[in-house]
């Protein structure tokens, strides 16, 4: 059976991360194909993945397009129609939300009457979703929801949110899904010890903090960090944080790193003493590596996420003090070791969703 993988991509780091999971975690019980906009086509070879033939602007249009392209053709070059599709995994993150676009959800929506006529298994991913209060937003999540078989919620605050929308789906809560996936082995990136600092430009384009106030609380961080001990390294885990990126090292007197593999990027954030990220996979790259870190998050799925390992305090305000943060996380075992443990309890949930999922799609 073909399974078609939607709401990922090769440009935003976290998204890849959910790609590479699901296929390492279903990719010899499937065929997994994915639309290729937004997906790299050397990401998509090196992860042995079909190519559905779908653009998801013009679902439906794309669709009839790519149903008349001839079988032999499509066997030969690794093509999926929409028709040869037998299940639909979901992981498009944060789209259904007042924060994003009435056009995500709409077209979700209508990409999936098809597979719904058909009976074909949709499955929402574990993902944060919320608020509905715009009538557009609304209506659009709740088509596309209700024609799935199974939603994962990944927080409290999300599942709560879906459930306003009175949906017939069984919700289920879920962690994040990447949380199991190994770093790559990777030289050290650092000849010394480092706080590694995680930019994210949403934190002023839908978080509503203030661009300079946002460098200039990383630069106190950095500056806290330095006392401590330790220099400090920005991470890009977004394409479009290259420019917040490259003003904060300027600012700091840091060096970027860069990786189109967030592999690599998930093992530099491993070999951290501490770490600062505004970038929501990454915080669950360093969670998950029992690293000591502070969040600066734009929406609840921070919190809750560092709620998920047991550090919820964690989470910074624009006026928080930068050294008592640092050496907070620093001088913290307790907090260290609550986040250290709850790394086991959260794979296995990871493991139960992927059980679910697997049922979902084979039917009855």
């Amino acid at each position: 059976m073909i399974v078609d993988i939607r709401g990922t991509n090769t440009r935003n780091k976290g998204a890849q991360l959910m790609l590479q999971a699901a296929c390492e975690r279903i990719g010899d019980l499937f065929e997994l194909s994915v639309p290729p906009l937004l997906t790299d086509r050397t990401v998509r070879a090196d992860l042995g993945l079909r190519t559905t033939l779908c653009d998801p602007v013009v679902p439906r249009m794309s669709s009839f397009a790519g149903n008349i392209v001839p079988s032999a053709i499509r066997h030969r070059r690794g093509l999926t129609s929409d028709r040869e599709i037998g299940g639909v995994l979901d992981a498009s993150g944060f789209h259904y939300s007042d924060q994003f676009p009435v056009a995500y959800p709409r077209r979700s929506a209508l990409a999936g009457r098809s597979w719904q006529r058909r009976r074909i298994p949709k499955i929402l991913l574990p993902q944060a979703f919320g608020p509905f209060d715009k009538p557009g937003t609304r209506r659009w999540s709740e088509e596309a929801l209700e024609q799935a078989q199974l939603i994962f919620a990944r927080d409290d605050v999300s599942e709560q949110y879906v459930r306003t929308l009175r949906l017939s789906t069984p919700i289920l809560r879920s962690p994040d899904f990447t949380i199991g996936l190994k770093p790559r082995p990777i030289a050290p990136v650092s000849n010394d010890p480092f706080l590694a600092v995680v930019p994210n430009t949403k934190l002023f384009t839908h978080g509503g903090l203030n661009r300079a106030r946002y460098v200039q609380l990383l630069a106190g961080l950095s500056r806290a960090a330095r006392a401590e001990g330790l220099t400090t390294l920005v991470i890009v885990h977004e394409e479009t944080d290259h420019d917040i990126a490259k003003e904060v090292s300027n600012t700091i007197g840091a060096r970027v790193l860069r990786d189109a593999d967030p592999l690599v990027l998930k093992a530099a954030l491993g070999q951290a003493s501490a770490a600062v990220a505004s970038r929501f996979h990454a915080l669950v790259g360093c969670l998950s590596q029992s690293i000591p870190t502070l969040s600066l998050g734009w929406s609840h799925k921070y919190r809750e996420l560092l709620n998920d390992f047991g550090v919820a305090d964690r989470v910074l305000a624009e006026d928080s003090d930068p050294r008592a943060a640092i050496q907070r996380i620093l001088s913290d075992s307790a907090g260290n070791t609550r986040q250290k443990e709850r790394q086991s309890e959260l794979s296995d949930q990871v493991d139960v969703m992927w059980e679910r999922t697997i049922n979902a799609l084979n039917g009855p």
